[in-house]
């Protein structure tokens, strides 16, 4: 029972450590300059969980006690304007502006999830009545925020950016407090999870590991510590509820943007993907494979979902899966600036071009997204030039744009590619998940032209790197003009089945022709949805 309350005591203390902790906020400030002027935003509106607060082992959100439950717990709610160290009020700062009246605002809270931001703005749109994630004695449902909603809705109508950074919460902390209520109820009931446990069921196959226990793996890192027996046994409650979250954000993410895009349909929608706090944690004493890596890639379907739903509603996603953290699972000060940074480089002004007016209807409304979206700017302040045939650079750097521009882990090795060059990251990124193996061994031709058939490979390749869920469609009877060994084979054929291309005509798909840049955008917001 020891061992027991000695594990449940750890996770409460990661649960304890992204909730309950008050300490007076941070005052932030930024350079001094004539901000409004540069970005150009009068109303700026925040969404988000802890790390919207500024939340980290420095500076923990403000709370005041509002009333007590059916139970006795205190009902508390964060005090808006408490946010000021994070990365909110850094980006109030950037833009002129602060949470205290002078036109920045945050609607967010420690804990918040999916389903807590629809709430907040849609009536009747969440049934919390099943919810059994929600113990925290501050639950959402009972804090005041929707006797505001009104004066929410009011506030995403009249900004000019919205920033979203939900989503830890609903794979995370609410099934991990789940389960660690759950586990020590069976416990109390005399159930022996240890033996009934991952290792547990290991352990009746090879003998040998009996003897690794929470004990004996503390000097294995956290990883080894959470194979242990009674752990594994914890672990066997967990991981189901992480995937039911997952899938319930999968449900509840798009309606939400598309809540906001009904009430807003012209502010740019900044949304933020799930950061990774486990870079430092080792699997067993060195640092060659940590636990961080192996994370990164558990993160990566569901920010790549968070990505392409962005996409679809005219959203600007922004990746931070790689931001510095602490040991409160939440970003450090250099985290938070760095949150900032990619953030702010993110917000862009609205643009009107006067050279789409003779294109298709769909090609306009798909370039006007690819701008909105900040996938390509114009060739110009009022010009996007969408004649203009792209290069492999060009369309590898849309895509990982739309990705979020997330950081390769090392830069890639072709000759032609120099690391001054400006799409070498999104180069590096895309030979990293398989998306290209350039033209050679060696090369990978930044500057030739894109034809039809490489941009649906790129997709192709982006699709089965990000999406657990990827299936190979059935055949199809194809174009006359793709031969059968042809390594773009597949692709065209997802391609169609998607909906992403119909082909030049009926018969022939034009694999070789090059891609214009309203060809390009158009892929990708079939590709999304758009």
């Amino acid at each position: 029972m020891t061992k027991t309350r000695k594990c449940l005591a750890f996770v409460l203390a990661l649960v304890m450590a992204m909730s309950l902790i008050c300490i007076p906020g941070l005052a932030y400030e930024g350079p001094d300059y004539d901000k409004k002027a540069v970005y150009g935003i009068e109303n700026y509106v925040a969404f988000g969980d802890s790390v919207a607060s500024g939340m980290n082992n420095e500076v923990r959100p403000l709370y005041e006690k509002v009333g007590v439950d059916a139970e006795g717990n205190d009902i508390l709610v964060e005090i808006l304007g408490s946010t000021d160290y994070g990365y909110v009020g850094r980006v109030a700062d950037r833009m002129g502006l602060d949470l205290h009246g002078n036109g920045a605002v945050s609607f967010s809270h420690t804990g918040m999830r999916v389903k807590d931001v629809l709430n907040e703005i849609k009536e009747g749109a969440v049934d919390y009545a099943a919810d059994e994630d929600l113990i925290y004695p501050y639950v959402f449902k009972t804090n005041g925020y929707e006797a505001r909603r009104e004066e929410i809705r009011e506030a995403i109508k009249n900004a000019d950016l919205i920033t979203l950074n939900v989503g830890s919460n609903d794979i995370f902390t609410g099934p991990l407090t789940y389960a660690a209520y759950e586990y020590q109820a069976r416990v109390d009931a005399g159930e022996d999870l240890a033996s009934q446990g991952i290792i547990g069921k290991i352990n009746k196959l090879l003998p040998s590991l009996s003897d690794l226990t929470a004990d004996t793996t503390s000097e294995m890192g956290i990883f080894g510590t959470l194979l242990s027996p009674e752990a594994s046994g914890f672990l066997e409650i967990f991981l189901p509820k992480c995937f039911e979250g997952y899938a319930k954000l999968k449900e509840t993410y798009p309606q939400v943007l598309a809540e906001l895009r009904e009430l807003n349909p012209t502010a740019q929608i900044i949304t933020i993907g799930v950061f990774n706090p486990a870079h430092a944690m080792n699997i067993i004493g060195g640092d060659v494979i940590t636990f961080g890596k192996i994370a990164d890639n558990i993160l990566l379907p569901m920010n790549s979902f968070i990505a392409r739903t962005s996409a679809k509603y005219g959203c600007t996603y922004v990746d931070v899966v790689d931001v510095e953290t602490d040991s409160s699972v939440h970003p450090t000060d250099a985290g938070y600036d760095d949150m900032t940074n990619r953030i702010t480089a993110k917000i862009h002004p609205t643009v009107e071009f006067k050279d789409i007016a003779f294109q298709s209807t769909e090609f306009q409304k798909s370039i006007q997204w690819a701008a909105l979206t900040g996938i390509t700017n114009g060739t110009s302040e009022c010009t996007f030039s969408p004649d203009k045939v792209c290069t492999r650079a060009e369309i590898l750097t849309y895509l990982w744009r739309l990705a979020g521009q997330p950081a390769a882990e090392q830069g890639e090795n072709f000759i032609d590619v120099h690391d001054c060059d400006d799409f070498a990251e999104a180069v590096a990124w895309a030979a990293e998940k398989g998306i290209t193996t350039g033209t050679t061994a060696l090369t990978f031709t930044p500057h030739a032209l894109c034809t039809r058939a490489q941009i649906v490979t790129f997709l192709y390749r982006y699709e089965q790197a990000t999406n657990p869920e990827f299936k190979e469609p059935d055949a199809f009877s194809g174009f006359n003009d793709i031969g059968l060994t042809a390594y773009y084979g597949a692709p065209v054929k997802w391609a169609v089945a998607n909906g992403i291309t119909k082909g030049i005509t009926t018969q022939l798909f034009g694999p070789l022709q090059p891609c214009t840049r309203a060809q390009a955008v158009t892929f990708l917001a079939r590709y999304v949805g758009v």
